[in-house]
């Protein structure tokens, strides 16, 4: 192991493009400096052919493949949550190399958001911030860096012995048991409006992905009578104060677009994308988030935030809020839901995530829908990284009563096949 700038090795690009963060030596300048390995050879477990990672290889159905890893492979890894095994090429370490029949474009699209990622990783670091573009407006100017969360880490979770039926599902607009961000922490963060340019009304949440694109929940779109979403806000903090250190920037809506399986009063496929009427210039208030298929597990946390209420009945937050909360198996979460019209099928693992603490006091509730779920992936942590978006739960903060957040490890592919068709995004 030598530490290299990541061009310099061979091995810790292939792991970038396979999603696996190599291990930070430091920085050079702006420029990460990683500890780079030496390609090695796979310890193999259930073949004797002498397989490696990217050989040729036969499925269990007899289908010609590619041995990858399971991220890039998520046929597979789909199949495996439905009991049916994949044939497992070798090992490397602990993580299996399986036999893939995707094929190579198929993976290359699985690795345009992480690249993406990576150019918006080149703009900033922990603790150095991004540069100011627009010294105009309003803001303490005097320290330009990206303060970053702290973690707390929970205990271990444990099935509950009874659930609470679920008479109807709320959709989730604000935090519970959470605490004030700080300038800049989320420079992802967005307000969705509506109603007119005099008057708007903020209801919803969502993540900036792009320069011209909002990640958002798609029961956002037409929220009853409020209307269609019309407005973007990005780049507050507090929105009833003109003094905290905030730089925000409105712009219009002028495509909305529901994912096609988002069919209410199913819960299913809540998710949408809002393209803005000119392009956002990033800076430290205003960047976007990155888009991952990684979900944290056990004791690792995960963020939510948004604007509006901080308890079922209590007012909304006019500051953004912040809360740290874990995954709830889906062994668990799955029982806590019941059946019916709006989840006739329950809870689907693929398409959906449970997050919350089941002792209670930590939640999203009714104010900030569309949000994101995150987590700061270190060494890469000034930008977050988005694993799914605030959907729908029952009682906010309750015991045994998680929310539940649309899994963008699902969703990656439409969000990016919307991107790369839209010619304002070249």
């Amino acid at each position: 192991w030598t530490c290299q700038k990541v061009e310099n090795c061979a091995s810790a690009i292939e792991d970038i493009k396979r999603h696996i963060k190599p291990p930070l030596c430091g920085y050079n300048g702006k420029t990460p400096v990683i500890c780079c390995r030496r390609k090695s050879p796979i310890t193999l477990l259930y073949r004797d052919d002498g397989l490696h990672e990217g050989d040729a290889c036969n499925t269990n159905s007899g289908e010609t493949g590619t041995c990858r890893r399971p991220f890039n492979c998520p046929t597979e890894v789909a199949e495996w949550r439905q009991n049916i095994k994949p044939m497992i090429c070798a090992y490397d370490g602990g993580t299996p190399i399986i036999c893939c029949k995707e094929t190579n474009n198929q993976i290359r699209k699985a690795w345009i958001s992480f690249e993406t990622c990576l150019n918006y990783q080149t703009n900033c670091r922990p603790n150095f911030g991004i540069p100011i573009e627009n010294k105009n407006g309003r803001g303490n100017m005097t320290d330009d860096s990206l303060n970053l969360p702290s973690f707390s880490i929970g205990g271990e979770q444990t099935a509950p012995k009874e659930f609470p039926p679920m008479e109807k599902a709320v959709f989730r607009p604000s935090v519970v048991g959470g605490r004030p961000s700080i300038p800049k922490q989320y420079p992802h963060m967005a307000l969705i409006g509506y109603g007119e340019a005099s008057s708007i009304s903020w209801q919803c949440g969502g993540s900036l992905i792009s320069a011209r694109y909002v990640l958002s929940a798609a029961h956002c779109t037409s929220p009853g009578q409020a209307g269609p979403a019309r407005w973007v806000r990005l780049g507050d903090l507090n929105i009833a104060s003109k003094d905290d250190d905030a730089r925000p920037q409105e712009y219009q809506i002028i495509s909305r677009i529901n994912h096609p399986g988002y069919q209410p009063p199913a819960l299913y496929n809540d998710i949408a994308l809002y393209k803005l009427n000119k392009p956002v210039t990033y800076n430290s208030y205003i960047s976007p988030i990155c888009l991952t298929n990684v979900v944290p597990q056990g004791n690792q946390p995960v963020i939510a935030t948004g604007w509006g209420r901080i308890g079922p009945s209590g007012p909304k937050s006019n500051h953004l809020m912040k809360v740290d909360l874990h995954v709830i198996p889906y062994e668990i979460c799955k029982d806590l839901f019941k059946v019916g019209l709006q989840l006739p099928q329950g809870i689907d693992d693929e398409s959906m995530i449970c997050a919350g603490e089941l002792s209670g006091g930590k939640d999203t509730c009714q104010g900030d829908s569309g949000g994101p779920l995150m987590f700061q992936d270190l060494p890469f942590g000034c930008v977050h990284q988005q694993l799914g978006i605030t959907s729908f739960g029952t009682l906010c903060g309750a015991e045994k009563s998680p929310g539940v957040y649309t899994r963008l490890s699902k969703y990656i592919p439409w969000v990016e096949s919307i991107l790369s068709n839209d010619a304002d995004e070249q």
